[in-house]
């Protein structure tokens, strides 16, 4: 797994992203992002598993009354400033060390795993995938996000981006059901790095019309992100 060290310089980031509710600054990307996890898990119950929760702003948001979320993060620095953001909070999710490999859980013990933007950081994506399955119960369920591989925006922290079929092939070796989804035009994020545009973006966030949350079927290679969810 690539490492990581964002989280040594800049803290829980990610809270400090979600906090932001001013026109220019709200973050309408990562909103999306977090709400897609959260749309697909509303009627999940149990245990819930955050694969490379890293400051756990989203092990967080995944909670509820009917659900047990842990967060699993293999970076010590990352599970620090993790855990002091839940304590302050009061959060009911928890953290453990642990990587995505041998996740700490008996076969079948999970309803939901989770993976935000961590299966391109993995050396050995495909094992990972493995791992998610088995401690899947029956009815479980698999949800990832990751980046649509594009050579040019390529991360330096990142060790495989994914096109849609790649994606889909991956994870179909070890589910039954898959189905992969691409967001974010091209265009929209062009527009979402100048001010104007992203006040555009932002206001019809706030008028209940994120277009970041816009998906489709399609293997579009202008799109930037990918989604998956895949069943037992």
């Amino acid at each position: 797994m690539s490492r990581f060290p964002k989280y040594e310089r800049a803290g829980a980031y990610h809270w400090g992203k979600l906090s932001n509710r001013s026109l220019r600054g709200y973050h309408a990307r990562l909103w999306a992002r977090y709400g897609w996890f959260n749309e697909h898990i509303a009627q999940r119950s149990g245990l819930v598993i955050d694969v490379g929760a890293g400051d756990a702003a989203l092990t967080h948001l995944l909670c509820n009354a009917d659900r047990a979320v842990i967060g699993i993060e293999p970076e010590p620095d990352a599970l620090a400033v993790g855990a002091d953001a839940l304590a302050a909070v009061g959060s009911s999710a928890r953290l453990m060390l642990g990587d995505a490999y041998a996740l700490p859980f008996a076969d079948g013990e999970a309803s939901v795993v989770v993976m935000c933007e961590v299966i391109e950081h993995l050396d050995r994506p495909d094992d990972a995938v493995a791992e998610a399955a088995r401690v899947l119960g029956s009815s479980g369920e698999l949800l990832i996000s990751t980046p649509n591989a594009q050579p040019a925006l390529a991360d330096p922290f990142h060790v495989h981006e994914f096109t849609a079929s790649e994606l889909c092939e991956l994870i179909g070796r070890h589910f039954r059901e898959v189905g992969v989804w691409v967001a974010e035009p091209g265009w929209l994020l062009s527009a979402y790095r100048w001010r104007a545009g992203r006040i555009v973006v932002n206001m019809a966030a706030f008028a209940g019309a994120n277009p970041f949350r816009y998906c489709i079927t399609s293997t579009r290679p202008q799109w930037r992100q990918l989604y998956a969810r895949a069943h037992r």
